[in-house]
């Protein structure tokens, strides 16, 4: 039996979350990592097949969320753009690890402790690439594991961090 590694993408459906790269290539996804499971906060009946290594658990609370990202193994975020990625800090709030897009959202949220993929045409090897490695660093126990920015502190701090990107 294999142990399923669980990755959960906290995420509406809009085009910039990117969910198409993950049901676009699930099938070669999990032909090489069998052991995935794709955890995303849809529901099932919006699409005509969900593929078996991606789980649609539906709309989620907050804590629900919160309670979701705990039990899983890492967080995944497949996002192109994004002023402020509340999943990213409250994963690094808990420590967790995070496999994120190389991009520059991501690197001024988290800085160097993530997994990180290319967006790029070149998608599905680089994200295979980070997929293996993680596991890999998974298996070791050695996973990088998200910190907390230390000016991302509060409620206080985010806000005036939201509202600062808005004004740039």
């Amino acid at each position: 039996m294999i142990l399923k590694i669980k990755l959960i993408y906290p995420a509406s459906y809009l085009k910039h979350k990117n969910h198409y790269l993950l049901f676009s290539n699930a099938n070669i996804i999990y032909k090489y990592l069998p052991e995935i499971e794709f955890i995303l906060t849809l529901d099932s009946h919006d699409f005509n097949k969900v593929p078996d290594n991606i789980k649609c658990i539906g709309r989620l609370s907050r804590n629900e969320v919160l309670e979701n990202l705990i039990v899983s193994d890492a967080l995944l975020f497949l996002s192109s753009f994004e002023s402020l990625g509340i999943p990213l800090i409250e994963a690094a709030k808990l420590s967790k690890p995070i496999i994120v897009p190389k991009l520059p959202y991501s690197l001024e949220l988290i800085g160097e402790n993530a997994y990180y993929f290319d967006m790029g045409n070149n998608f599905l090897n680089s994200f295979l690439d980070t997929l293996f490695l993680f596991i890999k660093d998974l298996k070791k126990n050695n996973v990088k594991k998200s910190v907390i920015i230390p000016e991302i502190i509060s409620t206080d701090s985010l806000m005036k961090i939201f509202i600062k990107k808005l004004n740039d």
